[in-house]
């Protein structure tokens, strides 16, 4: 490992900015790195939307330096582009269907996944025990229920969103470096997490 790692090594340990804040994933609605990545994508687009896989794999960053290993470390296995699709508001609340459904389904055999995707700039309401497809009972964005045929723009590197056949609104830009270049702007990273996942219990 070492003779593969030494080409990279300078580059990897490049200090790109630093945080004030724990950053972590380890819980199954949301977590700081998540609310971080997603915060910084739906800024560095302009989007209606941010968003990034659920997935618990990725180091801690504890409080103090952030290096460029830390943040590719924080990412998918395959560094991919930015993207920035547009989804209407009825694909958007399936797509939150779809993956409580795989979270939440009492069969154990049909979790398909173990967290919610992450995401900032919307909301969502949900009940735990609802039947399949009807779990979600609103999905909000600046307090306002989404428009079923209207078109959100959604800044996303992977996961779920990515399945739907579009490579448009690529960005050309690997999300990754994206992220460094807003982590050198913005240091040091305070991130504080949202009230945008809310489980109604009755």
């Amino acid at each position: 490992m070492a003779k593969h790692y030494a080409p990279y090594e300078k580059s990897l340990n490049e200090v790109v900015g630093s945080t004030e804040t724990l950053l972590y994933r380890r819980d199954t609605w949301k977590s700081t790195t998540d609310q971080f990545i997603s915060d910084a994508y739906r800024k560095i687009a302009d989007a209606d939307m941010g968003h990034c896989p659920g997935w618990r794999f990725g180091s801690s960053i504890l409080p103090g330096e952030i290096r460029r290993e830390d943040v590719y470390d924080a990412m998918k296995g395959t560094p991919s582009n930015l993207f920035v699709p547009k989804l209407r508001g009825k694909r958007i609340v399936s797509l939150f269907e779809d993956i409580l459904d795989n979270v939440l389904n009492p069969d154990p055999l049909l979790r398909l996944g173990g967290d919610l995707f992450r995401f900032s700039g919307m909301r969502v309401r949900f009940r735990r025990k609802g039947p399949k497809g009807r779990r979600v009972i609103g999905v909000e964005k600046d307090g306002k229920p989404l428009v079923p045929g209207r078109f959100y723009s959604i800044a996303t590197s992977g996961g779920r969103i990515q399945r739907i056949p579009f490579r448009m609104g690529d960005t050309g830009r690997v999300a990754a470096e994206e992220l460094i270049g807003f982590i050198k702007e913005n240091s040091p990273i305070r991130v504080g997490l949202t009230d945008n996942v809310e489980e109604v219990k009755a």
